[in-house]
């Protein structure tokens, strides 16, 4: 294994442009890995990725998500494809946000609301 060295004192020219681009060693690999396994039950369902062909509807994908979620706080941890519910809500999140970066994704949410005032007020009258 290579020496662990600060950060401060490496003096490869790609480490600055490497520390300004993405960073994923913050991500929680098991994470992935079971959102790996949810998205390869939809893969062998549907297709792999036929989201971005076929573009997606917003409201779809987040009934999805919300189902997922409704029913891991209920108590279920794992659904009937054997993966984690919370591994098909974050599939979801995923595939929605890859469609939009693709521009295939129909958004057809609400008219923008005012949710963040509503929280911010509900969280001062707890206090």
């Amino acid at each position: 294994m290579p020496n662990k060295q600060d950060s401060k004192t490496v003096k490869n020219p790609k480490h600055d442009i490497g520390q300004r681009k993405p960073s994923f060693h913050h991500i929680p690999p098991s994470a992935l890995v079971h959102m790996g396994a949810a998205c390869k039950t939809g893969g062998d369902k549907y297709g792999i990725m036929n989201y971005r062909e076929a573009g997606v509807t917003a409201s779809v994908y987040y009934n999805a998500m919300i189902r997922h979620l409704l029913r891991y706080w209920d108590g279920q941890d794992v659904d009937e494809s054997g993966c984690l519910h919370l591994a098909h809500a974050m599939s979801c999140c995923a595939i929605l946000i890859d469609c939009a970066e693709k521009g295939v994704l129909i958004d057809d949410r609400p008219v923008h609301g005012n949710v963040d005032s509503v929280l911010n007020r509900m969280t001062k009258e707890v206090k």
